[in-house]
């Protein structure tokens, strides 16, 4: 009899990428079944599906022969001894084996497959999972079993239409409809941008499922937005967050649900409560946090706050939208001395000279003439787009021969 591989339960452990709107986590849904139980000879045939009860299809009941089970054992024994690549290596030989039977051939699809997902060849996994299906030899919780582990794989290799495909499928010729496949395809829905379709297939699964993850909700709140239903990714992320005040992913995301929801107050405390706790991160953390406040009156030093901490957690860089965003923050606070120090940090980093006219202009009106015309030098150099610019910068170096005269020697040490 085959020896029984090691892999019930195994789980592909599926990362929402990057580039998705979310991280879901991993998401466990490899079905493998003991290879031992197929070989149980007349009574396969008749046993119902543990996994898939409901299925129309008729497993197939098939059964190696003394000589297929002995070499279906070397392959089950390198795989369950670590070698991976020598247990694909040897079902390829059986695959290649016109001699062989579908059964014989499926199943070593089936652990070739496993294999090479755990050496991280993807792309070949999925050509086998695709090999052992196409067989349609291999009992229904192996089979349909093998059709699931295709969808997850395609989804995790960006081929979201054909991880869509294939989960219609498994949904069609099984009679089910599991939570765990469910979000499958509704995280490749929405990584197609089908939002209306993800919208009803996200909120089966959460339904089915008598403790839903989170991070599903989550998702399941980003459609909504999408699909412009605020108002209902507003209340899901508010029982989402209740239930978890201090998960940074899930108050994330209830901050941009009171965003969308023209709540930019609610979202700044939302986020300032995160930054209290430290759970501010990236550039684009406090770039949100900084938004909300420059956009809202009187909260320009809370603006400023926001924006230094991140220059010196390293999360922003000071470049020239930074440091030019900190300049005009910094203006409109009445605080002119930082903002022209600001302003002449982000001169130099400036396209042309515009920002370098702004430094001269804030100069003269502190009465810095000196140094103001030092600026318009600058400004006048880097090139100024516009007559009225350049004329602008000519008028303060006209403002005073004497002074003019005396602009370098005053200016030496002003960094501009």
């Amino acid at each position: 009899m085959t020896k029984e591989l090691h892999m019930d339960d195994r789980r592909l452990p599926l990362h929402w990428s990057a580039g998705l709107v979310l991280s879901i986590g991993a998401i466990l849904l490899l079905a493998f079944m003991a290879d031992g139980r197929a070989m149980q000879g007349g009574n396969a045939a008749t046993r119902a599906s543990a996994v898939f009860p409901l299925a129309e299809r008729t497993s197939p009941g098939n059964t190696l022969t003394p000589r297929q089970d002995f070499w279906m054992n070397q392959v089950a024994d390198l795989y369950n001894n670590g070698q991976r690549v020598k247990a694909m290596a040897a079902a390829d030989k059986i695959l290649a084996n016109d001699a062989n039977t579908d059964f014989m051939k499926a199943k070593a699809a089936r652990i070739a497959a496993q294999a090479a997902f755990e050496t991280g060849k993807a792309d070949a996994a999925i050509a086998y999972y695709q090999q052992a299906i196409s067989l349609d030899a291999l009992d229904n919780d192996m089979h349909f079993g093998a059709m699931r582990n295709l969808g997850v794989l395609l989804l995790e290799q960006r081929r979201f239409a054909d991880s869509v495909a294939t989960y219609d499928r498994l949904f069609a010729e099984t009679r089910a409809r599991s939570p765990s496949d469910l979000i499958v395809q509704g995280q490749a829905l929405y990584s197609m941008g089908r939002y209306p379709q993800a919208v009803p297939v996200i909120e089966e699964a959460i339904a089915g499922h008598a403790d839903p993850n989170p991070k599903w909700q989550g998702l399941l709140t980003r459609a909504h937005m999408k699909v412009g239903e605020f108002a209902q990714a507003l209340r899901l992320a508010q029982q989402v967050a209740a239930g978890s005040p201090t998960g940074r992913q899930i108050q994330m995301n209830l901050a941009y649900a009171y965003q969308q929801n023209a709540m930019p107050q609610e979202a700044a405390a939302v986020l300032e409560a995160m930054r209290s706790r430290g759970q501010l991160h990236t550039a684009a953390d406090y770039q949100q946090l900084s938004s909300i406040y420059t956009n809202l009156d009187g909260h320009e030093r809370q603006a400023i706050d926001v924006i230094n901490e991140g220059l010196e957690a390293g999360a922003l860089k000071p470049d020239f939208t930074t440091l030019e965003t900190l300049a005009k923050l910094y203006y409109l606070a009445g605080q002119k001395a930082l903002a022209i120090d600001a302003y002449a940090k982000a001169a130099p980093l400036d396209d042309d000279g515009a920002t370098y006219l702004d430094v001269a202009t804030l100069l003269v009106e502190e009465n810095r003439i000196a140094e103001a015309q030092v600026a318009a030098r600058h400004a006048l150099d880097k090139g100024l787009e516009g007559a009225r610019g350049a004329q602008g910068a000519r008028d303060i170096l006209a403002v005073s021969k004497v002074d003019a005269l005396k602009a370098e020697t005053l200016c030496q040490g002003c960094n501009l």
